[in-house]
Protein backbone atom coordinates (compact mmCIF):
# COMPACT_ATOMS: atom_id res chain seq x y z
CA UNK A 1 0.00 0.00 0.00
CA UNK A 2 0.80 3.71 -0.36
CA UNK A 3 2.52 4.65 2.81
CA UNK A 4 1.37 7.87 2.59
CA UNK A 5 -2.03 6.79 1.92
CA UNK A 6 -1.82 4.45 4.96
CA UNK A 7 -0.60 7.16 7.04
CA UNK A 8 -3.44 9.23 5.96
CA UNK A 9 -5.94 6.74 6.63
CA UNK A 10 -4.80 6.16 10.23
CA UNK A 11 -4.92 9.42 11.78
CA UNK A 12 -7.71 11.18 9.04
CA UNK A 13 -9.72 13.03 11.91
CA UNK A 14 -6.33 14.21 13.68
CA UNK A 15 -5.48 15.87 10.62
CA UNK A 16 -9.24 16.94 9.48
CA UNK A 17 -9.24 18.67 13.29
CA UNK A 18 -5.83 20.36 12.16
CA UNK A 19 -6.15 21.49 8.75
CA UNK A 20 -10.30 22.20 8.78
CA UNK A 21 -10.28 23.86 12.46
CA UNK A 22 -6.72 24.74 14.16
CA UNK A 23 -5.19 26.10 11.13
CA UNK A 24 -8.22 29.21 10.29
CA UNK A 25 -7.51 29.96 13.97
CA UNK A 26 -4.07 30.37 13.71
CA UNK A 27 -4.14 32.40 10.13
CA UNK A 28 -6.70 34.56 12.32
CA UNK A 29 -4.36 34.47 15.48
CA UNK A 30 -1.47 35.53 13.09
CA UNK A 31 -2.89 38.70 11.18
CA UNK A 32 -5.67 39.89 14.33
CA UNK A 33 -4.58 38.41 17.22
CA UNK A 34 -6.77 36.77 20.14
CA UNK A 35 -9.69 38.13 18.30
CA UNK A 36 -8.66 37.20 14.91
CA UNK A 37 -7.99 33.73 16.32
CA UNK A 38 -11.20 33.40 17.36
CA UNK A 39 -13.33 34.25 14.89
CA UNK A 40 -10.49 32.21 12.33
CA UNK A 41 -11.41 29.42 14.32
CA UNK A 42 -15.38 29.86 14.17
CA UNK A 43 -15.77 31.34 10.56
CA UNK A 44 -12.88 29.97 8.93
CA UNK A 45 -13.36 26.81 10.37
CA UNK A 46 -16.07 25.78 12.46
CA UNK A 47 -19.11 27.60 10.33
CA UNK A 48 -17.42 26.75 7.00
CA UNK A 49 -17.38 23.09 8.02
CA UNK A 50 -21.24 22.91 9.09
CA UNK A 51 -22.17 24.86 5.31
CA UNK A 52 -19.75 22.21 3.88
CA UNK A 53 -20.96 19.41 5.28
CA UNK A 54 -24.90 20.52 4.80
CA UNK A 55 -23.74 20.97 0.84
CA UNK A 56 -22.72 17.60 0.90
CA UNK A 57 -26.04 16.46 2.47
CA UNK A 58 -28.07 18.08 -0.17
CA UNK A 59 -26.58 15.98 -3.22
CA UNK A 60 -28.79 12.63 -1.19
CA UNK A 61 -31.70 14.84 -0.12
CA UNK A 62 -32.30 17.74 -2.39
CA UNK A 63 -30.75 16.32 -5.81
CA UNK A 64 -33.34 13.77 -5.55
CA UNK A 65 -36.32 15.75 -5.18
CA UNK A 66 -35.74 19.11 -7.22
CA UNK A 67 -34.57 18.96 -11.08
CA UNK A 68 -34.68 16.99 -14.19
CA UNK A 69 -34.13 13.29 -15.06
CA UNK A 70 -32.62 13.54 -18.70
CA UNK A 71 -30.33 10.40 -17.99
CA UNK A 72 -31.97 7.96 -16.71
CA UNK A 73 -35.40 7.18 -14.74
CA UNK A 74 -34.25 4.15 -12.95
CA UNK A 75 -34.06 6.10 -10.16
CA UNK A 76 -35.07 9.51 -7.82
CA UNK A 77 -31.58 11.34 -8.92
CA UNK A 78 -31.77 15.09 -10.64
CA UNK A 79 -29.98 17.26 -12.18
CA UNK A 80 -30.62 20.97 -11.31
CA UNK A 81 -28.55 23.75 -12.60
CA UNK A 82 -29.29 26.05 -9.08
CA UNK A 83 -28.09 22.76 -6.93
CA UNK A 84 -24.89 22.76 -8.72
CA UNK A 85 -23.64 25.98 -6.75
CA UNK A 86 -24.94 24.54 -3.49
CA UNK A 87 -23.54 21.01 -3.49
CA UNK A 88 -20.26 21.73 -5.57
CA UNK A 89 -21.06 20.61 -8.80
CA UNK A 90 -22.87 17.44 -7.89
CA UNK A 91 -26.54 19.17 -8.56
CA UNK A 92 -26.13 17.32 -12.25
CA UNK A 93 -26.55 13.88 -10.02
CA UNK A 94 -28.95 12.57 -12.54
CA UNK A 95 -25.63 12.41 -15.18
CA UNK A 96 -23.99 10.72 -11.98
CA UNK A 97 -26.35 7.96 -11.69
CA UNK A 98 -26.84 7.15 -14.97
CA UNK A 99 -22.88 7.04 -15.90
CA UNK A 100 -21.04 6.81 -12.54
CA UNK A 101 -17.50 5.76 -14.17
CA UNK A 102 -17.59 9.48 -15.28
CA UNK A 103 -15.47 11.53 -13.51
CA UNK A 104 -17.59 14.47 -14.26
CA UNK A 105 -20.57 15.60 -12.60
CA UNK A 106 -21.11 18.11 -15.32
CA UNK A 107 -20.31 16.82 -18.81
CA UNK A 108 -20.71 19.97 -20.88
CA UNK A 109 -17.88 22.64 -20.32
CA UNK A 110 -20.03 25.06 -19.04
CA UNK A 111 -21.75 23.27 -15.94
CA UNK A 112 -20.58 24.46 -12.89
CA UNK A 113 -18.38 21.56 -11.36
CA UNK A 114 -15.85 22.52 -9.72
CA UNK A 115 -13.84 18.71 -9.05
CA UNK A 116 -14.14 18.32 -13.34
CA UNK A 117 -11.85 20.95 -13.47
CA UNK A 118 -9.27 20.66 -10.74
CA UNK A 119 -9.06 16.98 -11.77
CA UNK A 120 -9.02 18.26 -15.44
CA UNK A 121 -6.04 20.83 -14.51
CA UNK A 122 -3.91 18.14 -12.00
CA UNK A 123 -4.25 15.97 -15.24
CA UNK A 124 -1.97 18.39 -17.23
CA UNK A 125 0.72 17.88 -14.98
CA UNK A 126 0.11 14.31 -15.20
CA UNK A 127 -1.02 13.98 -11.55
CA UNK A 128 -3.83 12.16 -12.72
CA UNK A 129 -4.45 10.05 -15.93
CA UNK A 130 -6.75 7.45 -18.31
CA UNK A 131 -9.63 9.68 -16.93
CA UNK A 132 -12.57 8.11 -17.84
CA UNK A 133 -15.43 10.29 -19.87
CA UNK A 134 -18.82 8.82 -21.09
CA UNK A 135 -18.81 8.74 -25.04
CA UNK A 136 -21.19 11.66 -26.95
CA UNK A 137 -22.78 9.25 -28.34
CA UNK A 138 -23.98 6.98 -24.92
CA UNK A 139 -25.17 10.27 -23.84
CA UNK A 140 -27.15 11.49 -26.34
CA UNK A 141 -28.31 8.00 -26.18
CA UNK A 142 -29.14 7.84 -22.71
CA UNK A 143 -31.37 11.50 -23.56
CA UNK A 144 -33.47 10.05 -26.10
CA UNK A 145 -34.14 7.54 -24.14
CA UNK A 146 -35.42 9.56 -21.17
CA UNK A 147 -36.97 11.51 -23.96
CA UNK A 148 -39.40 8.36 -25.10
CA UNK A 149 -40.17 7.13 -22.02
CA UNK A 150 -41.28 10.27 -20.34
CA UNK A 151 -43.22 10.89 -23.99
CA UNK A 152 -44.74 7.63 -23.14
CA UNK A 153 -45.66 7.72 -19.63
CA UNK A 154 -47.30 11.43 -20.61
CA UNK A 155 -49.35 10.06 -23.72
CA UNK A 156 -50.39 6.94 -21.85
CA UNK A 157 -51.50 9.31 -18.75
CA UNK A 158 -54.17 11.19 -21.29
CA UNK A 159 -54.50 8.02 -23.65
CA UNK A 160 -54.46 4.27 -21.71
CA UNK A 161 -55.59 2.63 -25.00
CA UNK A 162 -52.76 4.30 -26.97
CA UNK A 163 -50.11 1.55 -28.44
CA UNK A 164 -46.85 3.15 -29.52
CA UNK A 165 -45.11 -0.55 -30.12
CA UNK A 166 -44.87 0.96 -34.13
CA UNK A 167 -42.93 3.88 -32.61
CA UNK A 168 -40.60 1.74 -29.86
CA UNK A 169 -38.93 -0.52 -32.86
CA UNK A 170 -39.06 3.03 -34.91
CA UNK A 171 -36.62 4.60 -32.14
CA UNK A 172 -34.51 1.47 -31.82
CA UNK A 173 -33.29 1.70 -34.94
CA UNK A 174 -32.71 5.55 -34.40
CA UNK A 175 -30.92 4.91 -31.28
CA UNK A 176 -28.74 2.31 -33.31
CA UNK A 177 -28.24 4.50 -35.74
CA UNK A 178 -27.53 7.66 -33.33
CA UNK A 179 -24.69 5.97 -31.51
CA UNK A 180 -23.09 4.27 -34.65
CA UNK A 181 -22.59 7.74 -36.18
CA UNK A 182 -21.68 9.28 -32.99
CA UNK A 183 -18.84 6.93 -32.69
CA UNK A 184 -17.95 7.60 -36.62
CA UNK A 185 -17.81 11.16 -35.56
CA UNK A 186 -15.53 10.25 -32.96
CA UNK A 187 -13.28 8.54 -34.73
CA UNK A 188 -12.99 11.00 -37.31
CA UNK A 189 -12.61 13.97 -35.04
CA UNK A 190 -9.42 12.03 -33.65
CA UNK A 191 -8.08 11.58 -37.16
CA UNK A 192 -8.54 14.74 -38.12
CA UNK A 193 -6.31 16.52 -34.99
CA UNK A 194 -3.88 13.82 -35.89
CA UNK A 195 -3.62 14.08 -39.43
CA UNK A 196 -1.49 15.54 -41.63
CA UNK A 197 -2.34 19.01 -44.05
CA UNK A 198 -3.04 17.25 -47.07
CA UNK A 199 -6.01 14.52 -45.22
CA UNK A 200 -7.41 17.49 -43.36
CA UNK A 201 -9.50 18.22 -46.60
CA UNK A 202 -11.09 15.15 -47.60
CA UNK A 203 -11.18 14.10 -43.98
CA UNK A 204 -13.05 17.48 -43.10
CA UNK A 205 -15.70 16.07 -46.13
CA UNK A 206 -16.15 12.90 -44.22
CA UNK A 207 -17.26 14.83 -41.05
CA UNK A 208 -19.32 17.27 -42.83
CA UNK A 209 -21.11 14.38 -44.20
CA UNK A 210 -20.87 12.16 -40.67
CA UNK A 211 -22.87 15.17 -39.34
CA UNK A 212 -25.59 15.81 -42.16
CA UNK A 213 -26.50 12.08 -41.69
CA UNK A 214 -26.59 12.92 -37.82
CA UNK A 215 -29.02 16.01 -38.48
CA UNK A 216 -31.26 13.28 -40.87
CA UNK A 217 -31.44 11.14 -37.64
CA UNK A 218 -32.40 13.67 -35.84
CA UNK A 219 -35.33 14.99 -37.99
CA UNK A 220 -36.57 10.99 -38.15
CA UNK A 221 -36.75 11.56 -34.58
CA UNK A 222 -38.77 14.77 -34.58
CA UNK A 223 -41.33 13.37 -36.91
CA UNK A 224 -41.13 10.01 -34.51
CA UNK A 225 -42.38 12.35 -31.80
CA UNK A 226 -44.97 14.34 -33.78
CA UNK A 227 -46.16 11.36 -35.02
CA UNK A 228 -46.93 9.94 -31.44
CA UNK A 229 -48.49 13.00 -30.79
CA UNK A 230 -51.36 12.69 -33.26
CA UNK A 231 -51.58 8.67 -33.07
CA UNK A 232 -52.25 9.52 -29.31
CA UNK A 233 -55.12 11.97 -30.02
CA UNK A 234 -56.64 10.38 -33.25
CA UNK A 235 -56.83 6.85 -31.08
CA UNK A 236 -58.86 9.20 -28.13
CA UNK A 237 -61.25 10.34 -30.13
Amino acid sequence: ADPIIAWQHRHIFKIGIFVGMIVPGLIGLAFGGIGGGIGGFLWGGLIRTIFVHHGTFLINSAAHVWGRQPYSQTNTSRDSFWLAFFTFGEGYHNFHHAFQADYRNGHRWYHYDPSKWWISIFSLFNLNKKLKRTPNGSIAVAKLDGRFERMKKLLARNNSSADFSDFEHKMADCRKNLRRKMLELSKKNEEYKKSIAAKKAELGRQIAEIKGALEDIRVEISIIFREMKVTSKTSLG
